[in-house]
């Protein structure tokens, strides 16, 4: 067996950063190009980009401590 049971949810974390990932590298210009062609500024698509920002940091700042975990057998040879 190449991935075991304990692996799948780890696999599925990564899977789901990953099209966040994505989702974020196309939806990002496009909203910026948008709010540009509108209003002819920068400005508004850079204080876009300065919310998500600090939206971001304080949702990482409420979020539980990941600090502790334990990972499954399989991953002690990975860099997590």
């Amino acid at each position: 067996m190449l991935v075991g049971e304990t692996m799948l949810p780890f696999l599925a974390a990564v899977g789901m950063i990953n099209a966040f990932g994505s989702l974020a590298g196309f939806t990002g210009p496009y909203l910026f190009g948008c709010l540009n062609t509108r209003t002819g500024s920068l400005s508004y698509g850079l204080v876009v980009m300065m919310v998500s920002s600090l939206a971001g940091a304080l949702l990482m700042l409420l979020s539980e401590s990941s600090g502790n975990r334990s990972y499954p057998a399989s991953t002690a040879g990975l860099v997590l």
